[in-house]
């Protein structure tokens, strides 16, 4: 018979856990597979990453497409795996470069092992409890080691290990329940904001249903009110004195109403084709542009994420666009010894190291000023969707009440775990340079926009109604400086937003320059 194998994990959010290796045994993110991994510590672990397959009493370990790849310890070197190999026990593999590791380990089974004869009662005591540790299963084994403890003299190393165990399991239960109550909490705030996209959309087609039951009384007084002065133009033909007097004070009543209906009917057309052109710009721009979208996240030496900014695709081979104070952010957090990743909207699962990034040659480091930058993910393929960048001569046509398109990631409802962009239609307020007075066309690179704008919808694209991305979406004018306690119980600064209306963002041909001179 052969020996059964078993995985054991030696690094990641399932650290020490042990999973018996079936005939096939796939190992990744989503649920189902056998060897699942933490999908909140291990977020770079595709949801079906690797597979074991027995085979001539052998495990044979494949790739199965991941994103991030499988890498064998071999030599004391890691290499990524090309094909199958079959591992010997004792082998080493992870899940992507930075992933859980995995050693490959014989279970062992239990057997009866002559011994000598212990002399004395503690002796004979010994020697029962050894064999029935052979006979046992793991959960009986452990407990009768810590009888054997405790016959030994072991009573005070069996108190703390309890004592420990305990502890472990309290500051787990409490981790439990803060982490469920932190995702409550996002869950309800994401629900409050979803029903206020909702509401957005049922305001404006109640606006549109009104607009076009108004154009259909406007047609149809119109008409009446033509009709009728047909009838006063052929009554007046045949009429004379007081008679044709009366047909021509009412011609003229009648011809004064039918201009009036006409303007009003033309304004009521116009006001139905412009919020149907809104409803419409809002539904392709999110169905296009929605896998165009990510999220920029830090990834903690303990696995926890934090989502900080938006980013979207402008190259498929793995360029994003976002704000040059959000590259600054990332910088911060690798030189700190943390990760930086994008994930994508909707799709968690595409998730890709940010590797390289730079900011616009004239970003002074405030908001006044060129604020765009790019980042480059570890992509080794391409990615679905870029979004179109306007050129010059369209980015300097922009002006008051011309309507533009934000699709990003509120900061107070960011969730890395399912990020969910959300799309806002608004207007611009007005077109300035950095010095918030109209200049030369070329210098007003600040649209300020009337969408709401919160710390993560920073680096997010501001589209026109073609869909072509107009400016970068930046900050408020009331961003202001804040005291909070981090993480490790000290006071911090942080920038704190309100969003009153005054947002702004930095046109794109300041974004054209940044991709001409390149990543």
């Amino acid at each position: 018979m052969l020996q059964p194998l078993v995985l054991v994990c030696e690094r990641g959010g399932r650290l020490g856990a042990r999973f018996p290796v079936e005939p096939v045994t796939t190992l990744g993110r989503a649920p189902g597979v056998e060897v699942q991994v933490d999908p909140a510590k291990d977020p770079l672990v595709s949801g079906r990453h690797a597979s074991l397959v027995l085979r001539d009493g052998q495990a044979v370990l494949t790739d199965l497409g991941s994103t991030n790849g499988t890498f064998v310890l071999h030599s004391g070197a890691w290499r990524r795996l090309e094909g199958e190999l079959a591992l010997p026990i004792g082998a080493r593999f992870s899940l992507g470069s930075d992933g859980p590791v995995f050693a490959l380990e014989a279970e062992v089974v239990g057997t009866q092992v002559a011994a000598a004869p212990l002399p004395g009662r503690t002796g004979l005591m010994k020697a029962y409890l050894a064999g029935e540790v052979a006979r046992s299963t793991r959960v009986l084994r452990w407990g009768l080691a810590l009888l054997v403890l405790v016959f030994a003299g072991g009573a005070a190393v069996l108190v703390q290990t309890l004592l420990t165990h305990r502890d472990t399991q309290d500051a787990q239960a409490r981790e439990a329940v803060a982490s469920r109550q932190a995702f409550e909490a996002r869950a309800e705030a994401l629900q409050r904001d979803l029903d206020a996209t909702r509401a957005d959309l049922t305001t404006t087609q109640k606006k549109l249903d009104a607009a076009e039951a108004a154009l259909t009384g406007a047609g149809q007084r119109l008409a009446s009110t033509a009709g009728k002065l047909t009838e006063v133009e052929l009554a007046l033909t045949a009429a004379e004195g007081s008679s044709r007097r009366k047909l021509e004070a009412q011609a003229q009543d009648l011809t004064a109403l039918k201009t009036r209906y006409e303007v009003e009917l033309q304004h009521t057309q116009e006001a139905v084709e412009s919020l149907r052109q809104k409803e419409e710009a809002a539904t392709s721009i999110a169905r296009r542009y929605e896998m165009a979208v990510f999220m920029l996240v830090v990834v903690h030496p303990d696995h926890s994420l934090d989502g900080f900014c938006t980013a979207f695709a402008v190259e498929a081979s793995g360029l994003l666009a976002t704000n040059a104070h959000c590259v600054e952010a990332a910088e911060g957090a690798v030189k700190s010894g943390r990760r930086v990743v994008a994930r994508m909207n909707k799709r968690p699962d595409q998730t890709w190291r940010v590797v390289n990034w730079s900011r616009h040659k004239d970003y002074d480091g405030s908001a006044f000023s060129e604020d765009v930058g790019l980042v480059r993910l570890e992509l080794t393929g391409e990615l679905p969707v870029v979004v179109p960048v306007a050129s010059w001569l369209e980015v300097i046509a922009l002006g008051p009440g011309q309507p533009i398109y934000t699709l990003g990631f509120p900061g107070k409802v960011m969730n890395p775990d399912a990020p969910s962009a959300d799309l806002r239609a608004a207007v611009i307020s007005r077109v300035t340079d950095f010095e918030n007075s109209t200049s030369m066309p070329g210098s007003n690179r600040m649209v300020w926009h009337s969408a709401l704008t919160t710390k993560g919808t920073s680096g997010s694209p501001i589209f026109d109604a073609k869909g072509r991305v107009v400016a970068v979406n930046n900050g408020v004018l009331s961003a202001r400086k804040i005291v909070v306690r981090g993480d490790n119980g000290r006071l911090e600064e942080d920038i704190g937003y309100d969003a009153n209306g005054l947002n702004f963002g930095v046109r794109a041909d300041a974004l054209t320059e940044l991709l001409e001179k390149g990543l």
